[in-house]
């Protein structure tokens, strides 16, 4: 498992329907880390599996920071054996409408698209979906509360 220090989250970050922030500021790395390994968590519950029998697609837009909030989230996947679909290696990006296709494409049991969409070129973000399903937290309330409880019991 990665190890992630406690830390003080930015509530600002959670959005009705996603993670967005101010890249270099509010998603730094260990806050991406622990956001995959609470997403982990979040899908071993949804789904009934262990993380080893997760498969999650992930994907990236063409901002400068998507790669590394990517990499910071995927890492943490892949420490607690999920397997990944990377739908956007290196170079390559993906959109929103791929990363569900591909969700249903690869019977994957979620998908990760790594995406600021339409705001100003700091921001970027996480849109998260569990099945197929894009996870709308209409009470962003609810997506603080889990990653902020796993940050503190895990």
């Amino acid at each position: 498992m990665v190890n992630v220090k406690k830390m003080i989250v930015d509530k600002t970050t959670y959005r009705a329907n996603d993670i967005r922030g101010i890249a270099d500021t509010q998603l730094r790395d260990d806050f991406c880390t622990l956001a995959g390994l609470a997403y982990v968590e979040l899908l071993r519950k949804h789904r009934g599996k262990e993380p080893q029998e997760l498969r999650v697609v992930v994907g990236k837009d063409v901002r400068n920071s998507s790669p590394r909030l990517k990499t910071a989230f995927t890492d943490a996947l892949m420490s607690e054996g999920v397997h990944v679909i990377d739908i956007a290696p290196a170079e390559k990006v993906s959109s929103t409408p791929l990363m569900y296709f591909a969700i249903w494409l690869f019977n994957a049991d979620g998908g990760v698209e790594v995406t600021g969409s339409h705001l100003d070129k700091e921001w970027n973000g996480f849109k998260l979906c569990i099945g197929s399903e894009y996870r709308k937290f209409r009470d962003a309330r609810r997506w603080e509360g889990f990653i902020c409880n796993f940050n503190l019991f895990s």
